[in-house]
């Protein structure tokens, strides 16, 4: 309206999603359904974040049944808080996430001592560090992280700023959901800095840019939106400041921008020089790294499943087919958009046509068709007989 540009109908509202909401139906893990005549369904626990979900899916077809399997984004097996992601036995047909197809993450425990050897070197020169966080599973793990830290005197005990009104909406769902974690209730409890300071409001959100010497730990985790945007306009300048990068980053986010060395970067219409120490830590990552997914995957391929590697970029996508033929023999493809797998009756393989292939099948057929019609169309149509 202010560009005098013509309103644009949004495809949903906020009243269309509550609508949806209330059609959600929820179901436990490791229980199969029944979802119509033909297709049954079982949730396995998939790590990454609370609640999250591998799917097994079988379609039955006459006599015949098929079993799909989507993986979803799976989890690692070393979060200290979620219990680790249960993989499937077997499958016809796998889809296979490939966030992190292309490489392993830093262990767990070297990922830990450099992040306490930031919040150490910042807590020395009295310095903020600001900490960019997905709002579910990783602000979880990170305040247990500091916490931890703090219980065993690793770093020492500063204000943690927890500004994000989604994160902590999450995280009030915790303790309402034990059977998520390894240990619980215990885990479940021990997510509180010694002086955590909860910021739910903008005036309390505001008020953080006038401290010096904290631990400010804000959504989003690409530092694309969100109030992270005002807490990095606030520091990246500053010499001091430290940025600690802990989660994917996807191309063409600001937060890809910093990882990747950006002199500058825009925030808020307004260029900010990056002078802020820029640490990336890749092992809190909630995706499991290219190894864990080929373990998590070992099962269903020692079932002669064909695996579709997919939701990844291009380069970690060709880089875990390139590791699953080569170690485990595997079929696997690489689908692009349009393409259709073709899964045929329990032992026979798996075959997918490009989107160009498929295209000129319907092509073909559309053709076909048409002159079939066209010739019987000829067939009813008397024939008018010329006069002499």
């Amino acid at each position: 309206m202010r560009r005098g540009a013509r309103l644009v109908k949004p495809l949903y509202t906020a009243e269309d999603a509550e609508g949806a909401l209330s059609l959600l139906e929820p179901h436990p893990f490791n229980e199969r359904t029944a979802v119509t005549e033909d297709i049954d369904v079982r949730f396995l626990r998939a790590g990454h974040i609370l609640g999250a979900a591998s799917l097994e899916v079988w379609i039955k077809d006459g006599d015949y049944c098929r079993k799909l399997v989507l993986s979803g984004d799976v989890g690692r097996t070393t979060d200290p808080l979620l219990r680790d992601p249960e993989p499937p036995q077997e499958a016809d047909l796998l889809l296979l996430e490939s966030t992190y197809g292309g490489r392993d993450h830093l262990g767990a425990e070297d990922s830990i001592e450099e992040f306490a050897r930031v919040l150490r070197d910042a807590a020395e020169g009295g310095e903020n560090v600001v900490i960019p966080s997905f709002a579910v599973g990783r602000a979880q793990e990170l305040l247990y992280t500091i916490a931890e830290l703090e219980r065993s005197d690793q770093v020492p005990v500063r204000p943690v700023y927890f500004d994000s009104p989604m994160a902590i909406r999450v995280t009030e769902l915790y303790p309402r959901h034990p059977n998520c974690f390894e240990g619980a209730p215990e885990s479940v409890r021990a997510l509180d800095p010694k002086q955590l300071r909860i910021c739910r409001t903008p005036d309390e959100s505001m008020a953080i840019n006038n401290r010096q010497g904290v631990i400010i730990l804000s959504a989003s985790g690409m530092c694309d939106a969100g109030r992270i945007v005002h807490h990095l306009k606030h520091n990246l300048w500053r010499p001091g400041s430290h940025v600690v990068i802990v989660g994917f980053q996807a191309a063409g986010t600001r937060g890809r921008a910093l990882v990747d060395g950006a002199r500058h970067v825009r925030i808020h219409g307004e260029e900010i020089a990056v002078r802020a120490q820029i640490h990336t830590i890749g092992g809190f990552s909630a995706h499991a790294g290219q190894s864990e997914l080929l373990e998590w995957a070992s099962s269903t391929v020692s079932s002669g499943a064909r695996i579709a590697v997919v939701h990844g970029e291009s380069s970690e996508s060709a880089a875990l087919r390139s590791r699953l033929v080569t170690q485990t023999k595997a079929t696997v493809f690489l689908p692009e958009q349009g393409d259709t797998a073709v899964i045929r009756r329990r032992g026979e393989p798996v075959s997918f046509l490009k989107a160009i292939e498929t295209a000129s099948r319907r092509t073909s057929r559309r053709t076909s068709s048409a002159r079939r019609t066209s010739r019987q169309e000829r067939r009813s149509v008397p024939t008018k007989r010329s006069r002499t």
